[in-house]
């Protein structure tokens, strides 16, 4: 008898953190969320970012079949996230981490039978080994009453700047204080995508003004 497949849309299920506003900007508190991540440092240029990205998706992937096939839950793959941290001793440069979210039953069902091991040995061949072994997946776990400010960026990324200036001026009227760290959330491909259609959310962590 040949099972149902239950197709889950994570963006939908997690509404609130994956749309935004493109002229307001909103507060929220977030949740506990699970990631593959990698950390690294550097420009979205480098050799090192690139390499993290070919070691991130094929794992998301080969996560995603093997649940599908075990579990009989399909979902999409989600956007690319990144948080950026200024150098704070080497101007211009960045620390970051990346980070694709994952549904919760990868952790609940799963996680305890090796899958990431798994899924890593069959990512092999396809990525960056030693990226691969840097991959992590990891449930954040905000304090309570965490809050992030957020806003919707379109356009080419050069104008990323300009907006959050504009997203933390309105978040000020808000009578929150912006952290300088930024969490970004890419929702188109940049390889495929015209640089005026681009989209991306732009995510900062606020506390209230003094």
């Amino acid at each position: 008898m040949e099972t149902t497949l239950q197709r889950i849309d994570l963006k939908k299920k997690y509404k609130d953190l994956y749309s935004a506003s493109k002229r307001h900007a909103s507060v929220l508190d977030l949740p506990p969320l699970t990631y593959l991540m990698i950390d690294g440092s550097g420009h979205p240029e480098e050799e090192g970012f690139q390499q993290a990205a070919g070691a991130l998706y094929p794992l998301a992937y080969y996560l995603k079949f093997m649940t599908r096939d075990r579990l009989g839950i399909d979902y999409r793959v989600m956007p690319m996230e990144v948080r950026w941290k200024p150098d704070r001793v080497n101007k211009g440069r960045f620390a970051w981490t990346m980070l694709l979210l994952q549904p919760d039953w990868i952790t609940e069902g799963l996680l305890a039978q090796g899958l990431l091991a798994e899924a890593r040995d069959r990512s092999i061949d396809k990525a960056d080994p030693e990226s691969l072994a840097r991959v992590r997946l990891e449930t954040t776990l905000p304090p309570e009453g965490a809050r992030c400010g957020q806003i919707l960026h379109a356009g080419p990324y050069d104008g990323m700047n300009a907006t959050l200036a504009r997203m933390t001026a309105q978040l000020a009227e808000q009578g929150y204080a912006a952290g300088q760290d930024t969490h970004d959330i890419y929702l188109n491909d940049m390889r495929r995508t015209k640089p005026e259609n681009l989209k991306a959310i732009m995510r900062v962590d606020v506390h209230p003004l003094v």
